[in-house]
């Protein structure tokens, strides 16, 4: 693996920017993430900052002064320890946090990480915002980092200058799931397919259509940045024997959200607003997975969606090799994903244990018995041959025998032959029959194993090219976003990272992952991909918006608290959700009770089903303004909404602290149309007087903006991209809330 270039700037960048307005950028300044070689030990000689406009004719370009100072510290400062503080001054100091993988799989251990500070020279005139109708609009920069007038390098849409406003409006968005191969189905359906379809659904065109919608709201000043959290490509390489040959999925989604290459022929402009992104389990995936596995979703039918060609980059020799080596790892290990022995589950984890026993075994035997069957094909024919040989030998005995099986081989032979003959035939059939059985059910097993394989590797342009951090934090205005990672598909049918204490028992309502939804691996303990825990980072920030804003979690709110992350920290299977909906209709709309599942009685609620797979209850508590192991003292100061996706559906939870709970309580998870009654709560109240109310935690699941969903997911959401737009007034009342579709 060739390492990248130095030096470079990492944040902000595409994924990660900076929001300023012109007097902030002249007294503030922002802080810059740079990497520069291990030799440079005082970077930043003849290093000049330029700003240069994302689009064309929009705004004018300006440089950036390095400042040398902040407080008593010389900058720039170099990034030595990547240990958690134990508390932050702002949450901004949340992006001088770089992850082990950066440091040690990207840049393998030869870059050193240094922080520098640019501000502007003076304030800077109106003439560098857009104009729209006379009116001064959101503007997006990329910097350029120059020595000598030479340029070293180049990131995109990494600032933005934002007019002077108090109200906070923010689009919520989830997977998007861009692939190269979207738009070439696409093009190419009618000689494809033998008989086109016409409601092909191609997800990049949805990814269009919401960039032309964020830009309309831009333009009328209703949007101020976009928050897109996950599953952002489908899987990142274009095929499944090439490794960063090729450009992968990841340079598709920049230049659709650029609108770079050839998007203008698509009426693609590109985004016009700053948009901040995280990683979902789709992003972890290397390689593709046959179109027919989810045909529905492309609006296919499982024969059409068989004659895609989803491995057009490789050879069939490549392809051919490589599902080989997997069917002999899988006869050896069991599946190649697996994180621990195959039979440890069987007396680790009782019924569970069981069900992913006999899931690996079947996979197992699926493929010793495809490398047997040729052994058995080869014996059965050979002793076809064999039997015939005596046969035809036996009719040159000197004597025939009298009676019986004797008289009629002597007296009638050619039957006996013939009927030999097709039993052989026959034998060779049902073998060969059984093998291309065998061997069509092992291909798509080795096929969906391939497509769930994560790579760190498969990162490496996301960190480089849109965000450099796992988790991190941001504030605008009186709103402050905590955006965090989930991590990769966790299967228990391929083993639980950690041998399968998921440590969620304290709310869990039944595990969730038996022939189900995969979990995530979030929220991390420490030193796996960052040195820190994910949950005392949490707490953290949360401290840290505390210690700045006097804000409880139970008062009035003077600021707003949002957590975006891919996996829902609540969700229902389909079944659940149906149940649940019937109930709900009974209570004339109002939310109700989830009551939680055991597994020695009927009924109940699993709202794990597909979710974050480690430290969750933890997680709740902090919402709720609390820690787990102190629930009888407030801490921090709660969050107002954590934002979701993952299950391509809508669904809106609300956690409570029980009326009158003791010293140890369980946060009670409800379940309704709260989105909606945030809305009508605004509308009906006086805003102008009325404190904001707290009215959550709310966990909210915003539909895909990619696939659609259908029916055997419970409701339908058939008609993607779904965006959930936010309106935070000055005073801190929320206007709009719920999830719409964009025509």
């Amino acid at each position: 693996m060739s390492h990248p270039s130095l030096p470079r700037i990492l944040g902000p960048n595409l994924g990660c920017p900076e929001i300023v307005t012109l007097v902030d950028l002249h007294g503030l300044g922002f802080e810059l993430l740079l990497a520069a070689g291990k030799s440079d030990d005082a970077p930043g000689a003849g290093w000049s900052l330029h700003a240069v406009p994302s689009f064309a004719g929009e705004g004018a370009a300006f440089d950036l002064t390095f400042d040398i100072a902040k407080g008593n510290r010389a900058l720039p400062w170099e990034l030595a320890n990547d240990a958690l503080p134990n508390e932050f001054a702002d949450v901004s100091d949340t992006r001088r946090l770089t992850s082990t993988t950066l440091r040690s799989e990207i840049f393998g251990g030869k870059a050193r990480f240094w922080i520098f500070r640019a501000k502007s020279s003076a304030v800077l005139p109106k003439i560098h915002f857009r104009q729209v109708g006379g009116q001064d609009r959101l503007t997006l920069y990329d910097l350029e980092l120059r020595q000598d007038g030479e340029c070293l390098h180049r990131v995109l849409h990494a600032l933005c200058l934002r007019p002077p406003s108090e109200n906070v409006r923010f689009a919520h968005i989830t997977d998007l799931h861009v692939a190269e191969r979207n738009d070439l189905w696409a093009s190419e359906q009618a000689s494809i397919l033998p008989q086109p379809s016409a409601k092909f659904i191609n997800f990049n065109e949805h990814a269009r259509r919401f960039i032309r919608w964020a830009n309309q709201q831009a333009d009328q000043g209703k949007l101020d940045l976009v928050l897109a959290l996950g599953d952002l490509v489908d899987f990142v390489e274009q095929g499944i024997t090439q490794s960063q040959a090729t450009p992968n999925n990841w340079q598709v989604l920049i230049s659709i959200l650029t609108g770079a290459g050839n998007e203008f022929a698509q009426d693609n402009p590109g985004l016009r607003v700053p948009v901040f992104t995280t990683l979902g389990n789709h992003d972890w995936r290397t390689n593709p997975y046959p179109p027919e596995t989810e045909a529905e979703i492309l609006g296919l039918s499982h024969a059409q969606a068989e004659q895609l060609d989803y491995v057009y980059r490789d050879t069939s020799e490549a392809v051919g090799k490589r599902i080989e080596d997997v069917h002999d790892r899988l006869v050896r290990e069991g599946s190649p994903v697996l994180a621990r022995s195959w039979w440890r589950s069987l007396v680790g984890f009782g019924l569970r244990g069981l069900t992913v026993f006999f899931n690996r075994l079947w996979s197992r035997l699926l493929a010793w018995a495809n490398s047997m069957l040729r052994y058995v094909l080869y014996a059965l024919i050979a002793a076809g041959v064999g039997g015939l040989g005596l046969g035809v030998g036996s009719l040159n005995l000197a004597k025939p025998a009298e009676h019986g099986f004797d008289r009629l081989w002597h007296g009638h032979p050619w039957p006996v032959l013939a009927a030999a003959l097709v039993l052989c035939l026959l034998i060779w059939l049902f073998v060969a029959l059984a093998r291309n059985w065998l061997g069509t059910r092992l291909r798509r097993l080795v096929e969906g194993l391939i497509a769930i394989e994560k790579s760190l590797l498969g990162l490496e342009d996301y960190f480089l090219l849109l965000n450099p951090y796992f988790n991190y934090a941001l504030r605008l205005e009186k709103c402050y976003f905590l955006i965090l990672d989930t991590g990769h598909d966790c299967l228990t049918a391929q083993s639980f990272w950690d041998d399968g204490g998921k440590k969620i028992a304290r709310l869990s309502v039944g595990d969730n992952v038996i022939g189900g939804s995969p979990d995530t691996m979030g929220f991390y303990p420490p030193n796996v991909y960052f040195p820190y825990s994910q949950i005392v980072w949490m707490e953290r920030v949360l401290d840290c918006i505390r210690r700045s804003t006097h804000q409880k979690a139970t008062a009035p709110r003077n600021c707003r608290v949002f957590v975006g992350l891919h996996s829902p920290p609540a969700n229902l299977s389909a079944k659940e959700r149906a149940r649940a909906d019937a109930k709900l209709a009974t209570a004339d709309g109002h939310a109700i009770l989830l009551q939680r599942k055991h597994w020695w009685t009927f009924g109940g609620y699993n709202v794990c089903y597909g979710t974050i797979n480690h430290y969750l209850s933890q997680f709740y508590y902090l919402c709720l303004g609390v820690r787990e192991e102190k629930r009888g003292e407030d801490f921090g100061c709660g969050v107002d909404i954590a934002l979701a996706g993952h299950a391509h559906w809508c669904q809106e939870f609300k956690l409570a602290r029980p009326q009158d709970s003791e010293v140890e309580w369980k946060p009670a998870v409800h379940y309704g149309p709260f989105a909606k009654g945030v809305e009508q709560a605004y509308a009906a109240a006086n805003p102008e007087h009325d404190p904001a109310p707290m009215f959550g935690p709310l966990l909210l699941q915003t539909a895909g903006c990619g696939p659609p969903s259908f029916a055997k997911h419970g409701e339908q959401f058939p008609h993607p991209p779904y965006v959930r737009l936010i309106s935070v007034e000055p005073n801190m009342h929320i206007s709009t809330l719920a999830q719409r579709t964009i025509p």
